[in-house]
């Protein structure tokens, strides 16, 4: 009887450590994308619409470089943007420290069409 106790009791702690892993996983993502998106608003100065701002898909690369692509509409040339940029983000997860456009499409014709920069 004893040792079925104590096997339940291993089942349930490694059940909830499980699970809280990945809670402090998807919290972390979270932050990274929080992160990504609060750079991006202060290097627009304000002037882009965070509201519509959409990020696709965020890519861990190594603990400190991620890999997002986001997509949001351009006011200046009135026309839809999606651009691929690598962060370098450090463990603690408290600011973006640099960051590099890697592709940048416009949508023509309902078609993504790379730019050449």
């Amino acid at each position: 009887m004893k040792s079925k106790l104590i096997v339940f009791l291993s089942i349930v702690l490694f059940s909830c450590t499980g699970n809280l892993e990945g809670n402090k996983s998807n919290n972390n993502e979270n932050l990274v994308e929080k992160r990504i998106l609060q750079y991006i608003d202060t290097q627009a100065m304000g002037m882009l619409d965070m509201k519509k701002m959409k990020i696709e898909k965020i890519t861990k690369q190594d603990d400190t470089t991620y890999i997002a692509i986001r997509i949001f509409n351009n006011p200046v040339v009135d026309s839809e943007l999606r651009i691929t940029a690598r962060y370098i983000i450090p463990v603690t997860l408290d600011s973006v420290k640099y960051s590099e456009d890697i592709k940048v499409e416009q949508k023509s014709e309902g078609e993504w069409v790379d730019m050449g920069f």
